[in-house]
């Protein structure tokens, strides 16, 4: 152990003394970290932040839900896509989670029981201590039919076909600022009209998916809301009611032809989703 003392003379002035020690003071202190540490400096670093692994250092994409399919018991199996060897976590938003090991090439599958009432997860990866999270949360009404509802953007439910145009969800805010989401053919152009007015268009992707944000807030009521692509055309009564505050993580009712969710998004803002199922409506 190093000792480091300063010496006291009475016939220096007070001012003096002080300086002396504050000095000595600080040569303590270096001599501790030069003298008295270990040599290599890299010592202590290491010790207190391990120099992180290529894995660890590499970014990894976040898990997804690919698919919901409802089982003949009522349960269903939820799978997705992660990185190969990573842990799934799929949990409730009351602590409840279930666990799935994705194979060398990142697919995972586990089951859940039924259940009486929508319920919302949250999907993370974990991988080498690191936990990644999926966009949004999912959610999964009681007849199967699975979606991934997205803050401030438009829920992508899972399962629909794009052969035909579906219109499958309406997300809007407490300004009724709205996004309309639904299914077409890939590279389809997609026609939204409210009310019997034009409110833009939106362009498929390659899997059959488009949302189309509506720039002009919507009033609170019932709307009609219609799109048109490759020459169908497939309207939904939509009631835009301003969301209200969950008893909880989020709150569920039944509406006409599928499922009104209001929820609580991650920053703390009241967002609304309406789920209509890929069967309901005729083209």
């Amino acid at each position: 152990m190093c000792d480091h003392r300063g010496h006291h003379h009475g016939n220096h002035k007070p001012i003096q003394v002080v300086a002396r020690v504050r000095l000595a003071g600080v040569l303590a202190a270096a001599a501790a970290l030069a003298g008295c540490g270990p040599r290599d400096p890299t010592a202590i670093a290491g010790a207190r932040a391990p120099v992180p692994t290529a894995s660890e250092r590499a970014y990894h994409a976040p898990p997804t839900v690919t698919s919901v399919r409802r089982l003949a018991s009522g349960g269903v199996v939820v799978a997705g896509e992660a990185i190969g060897g990573g842990r799934v976590r799929v949990a409730t938003r009351g602590g409840g989670a279930a666990y799935a090991q994705a194979d060398d090439k990142g697919a995972w599958s586990l089951g859940l029981a039924p259940a009486a009432t929508p319920r919302l997860f949250g999907v993370s990866m974990v991988d080498h201590a690191r936990a990644v999270q999926a966009e949004g949360y999912l959610a999964i009404t009681p007849d199967g039919q699975g979606a991934q509802l997205r803050a401030g953007s438009g829920t992508l439910v899972l399962g629909a076909s794009p052969r035909v145009p579906r219109l499958l969800a309406v997300d809007f805010d407490a300004r009724g600022v709205a996004v309309i989401s639904g299914s077409a053919p890939p590279g389809a152009m997609v026609r939204v009209r409210i009310d019997s007015v034009e409110r833009g268009a939106a362009l498929a992707d390659r899997a059959g998916r488009f949302s189309l944000a509506i720039e002009e807030p919507l009033a609170p009521g019932d709307h009609r809301v219609e799109i048109a692509a490759a020459g169908t055309s497939l309207a939904i009564d939509a009631a835009i009611v301003a969301p209200v505050a969950p008893a909880g993580p989020f709150s569920a009712t039944r509406i006409a032809g599928g499922w009104r969710i209001d929820w609580l998004t991650p920053g703390g803002g009241r967002q609304t989703t309406l789920i209509f199922p890929p069967m309901k409506g005729a083209a």
